[in-house]
């Protein structure tokens, strides 16, 4: 019985992790280095026009 609880709270452990790392790994795609990048590289955007311009 002790060791159908220890796979089970392992099982858990490893479904928690692979939880975490998938949050991780969505979240460093999600951000705005992440999409500059994306569009300079595929879409040929300059990195003025990127930007919103400065107002004087």
């Amino acid at each position: 019985m002790i060791y159908l609880t220890l796979v089970v709270f392992f099982g858990f452990l490893l479904v928690v992790w692979f939880v975490v790392e998938l949050l991780f790994r969505l979240q460093k795609h999600d951000s705005y280095q992440h999409d500059l990048r994306y569009l300079w590289e595929n879409y040929k955007v300059k990195k003025e026009d990127m930007h919103h311009p400065k107002k004087k």
